[in-house]
């Protein structure tokens, strides 16, 4: 993480909707809605796909317009995580894992951690993004260190040189254990900063729902994710993410083109109002 964030960088602007009740001219609270959430995210999907102008889509940190929506992924990253593939046409929906863990659990978590009960999400982020995980997450390397140690202590024969060790096909600066330095006494307690230990929960849950997304499409031989959901507002998130899903394909040879619908949080309420109006969405 970048220590030097600013609100504008942690924050994605949203420029192509109002907030006041009216999207893309239409008075939200008038509508009858009568699909489900799942079925309003994919419609919300073909909806922007062919009707706005602007590249609502981001790949490789390039705007694009042309997308495939049929046989994808949508990843939503909200209050918690729910991954559904749409087949055929947009009411061609299977729900294909969730987790109970998302943008409400690292909040929650954070105000708990810093004792801050009108914690808001962006300030959790700024205080996430000042802490370091590592202070407290175990890699493979220190978890190999730290038995080497604990065996030297035993037998005073015993040595071994970490540049003997097979990682295989993985770096062993990879995460072995959340806050696996602090159950094995690695680090003292009063060295960790509050700013670390949310910088911990935030990796925590960006990177397993990640992890869920990327196996899900995997079982699926599914090739491109879109992401969207409020929790994926913030760029550090993104970031998070995206390094995640490099890991997967290292470990597990799949590729999973992953893109980030713009604006986040608004893909299943355009749906629910495409629908509601009857527009170009098919039966």
């Amino acid at each position: 993480m970048n220590d030097n964030e600013t609100e504008e960088t942690l924050l994605l602007k949203e420029d192509y909707w109002k907030k006041d009740g009216i999207i893309l001219g239409v008075d939200v609270g008038k509508m009858n809605i009568n699909d489900n959430e799942l079925t309003t995210l994919a419609k919300g999907l073909y909806f922007m796909s062919k009707n706005v102008d602007k590249p609502l889509f981001i790949y490789d940190d390039k705007r694009i317009n042309n997308i495939p929506i049929q046989n994808v992924m949508i990843a939503s990253f909200g209050s918690s995580g729910q991954f559904l593939k749409v087949g055929n046409d947009v009411n061609d929906i299977k729900m294909l894992a969730a987790s109970g863990e998302g943008g409400s659990s690292f909040l929650g978590l954070s105000r708990l951690i810093s004792q801050m009960s009108n914690l808001n999400h962006l300030e959790a982020i700024k205080m996430a993004t000042s802490g370091d995980n590592w202070k407290v997450d175990l890699c493979i390397k220190d978890l190999h260190k730290h038995f080497d140690k604990l065996c030297e202590l035993e037998m005073d024969s015993y040595q071994i040189k970490e540049t003997t060790y097979n990682y295989g096909n993985y770096s062993g600066s990879l995460l072995s254990s959340k806050f696996g330095k602090v159950s094995l006494d690695i680090v003292d307690i009063k060295d960790i900063k509050t700013e670390d230990v949310v910088s911990s929960i935030l990796h925590s849950t960006v990177s397993n729902n990640t992890r869920m997304m990327y196996l899900a499409a995997k079982t699926e031989d599914i090739k491109v994710a879109y992401v969207c959901g409020n929790f994926m507002t913030y760029n550090p998130i993104r970031r998070i993410c995206l390094k995640t899903v490099n890991q997967c394909q290292g470990f597990f040879k799949g590729k999973l083109k992953v893109v980030f619908v713009e604006p986040v949080g608004y893909l299943g309420a355009v749906g629910a109002m495409a629908d509601a109006f009857h527009s170009i969405i098919p039966e």
